[in-house]
């Protein structure tokens, strides 16, 4: 499990293709020492396992699966790439439960500066529209926002400039991809009330304490 806060950012050092995986060698020298063989790793928001360990960098392996519902296929060498290490029982917690299970990709339709800082907008699949909401939490390439403007089509995040600077999302373009996670509690909910009606799903809510 996640937060979204991320820790560092590491670069694509080697990318090698075995088959229908992908392995990606990630150098992280900041991060290095807190990692060990078998540890997860949220890379880009996707959770993976550290294969091998090097000096100041790591080997993780990405299945077809992964490499088909997420940007690391696309990743080339000399990439940015998010990392973040998983939340700690006794850790703190400052942004939004996130999975590292990648839920779809979106694409930046358009990135401007204003004086609060930038905004992205991101272009999503429709069958992810559900579980959006204004004012929602979103993870972009694993970086915890908030969703400050929705249409049926795209939405619109605030970077501030902190996140801006120590995470690739300062670093995008206009038509460059992204991973995206849905809110958990969103996805949950979605799959509770599936084929109830209004009435009920509303009488559900209530009587379970969520409204």
């Amino acid at each position: 499990m996640f937060t979204g806060i991320i820790n560092d950012m590491g670069v694509i050092q080697k990318k090698e293709h075995t088959g229908t995986e992908v392995l990606l060698t990630i150098q992280a020298p900041h991060l290095i020492a807190k990692l060990k063989h078998g540890d997860s790793i949220a890379v880009n928001g996707v959770c993976l396992t550290v294969d091998t360990l090097f000096a100041n960098a790591f080997k993780a392996v990405a299945i077809p699966e992964t490499v088909e519902r997420t940007n690391l296929g696309s990743l080339r060498v000399s990439s940015r790439v998010n990392l973040e290490l998983p939340l700690s029982v006794a850790g703190r917690f400052d942004g939004h439960f996130v999975s590292g299970h990648v839920d779809g990709i979106g694409t930046v339709i358009k990135k401007a500066q204003t004086a609060k800082g930038m905004t992205l907008s991101i272009l999503f699949p429709p069958t992810l529209a559900k579980y959006f909401a204004l004012k929602g939490s979103i993870a972009v390439n694993g970086v915890s926002l908030t969703i400050m403007e929705l249409t049926d089509d795209y939405f619109s995040v605030g970077l501030i400039p902190i996140t801006e600077k120590e995470t690739n999302l300062g670093l995008l373009h206009e038509n460059d991809i992204v991973n995206l996670e849905v809110d958990l509690i969103a996805r949950y909910l979605e799959r509770l009330l599936r084929g109830k009606t209004e009435q009920t799903s509303y009488e559900w809510l209530k009587e379970r304490n969520f409204i």
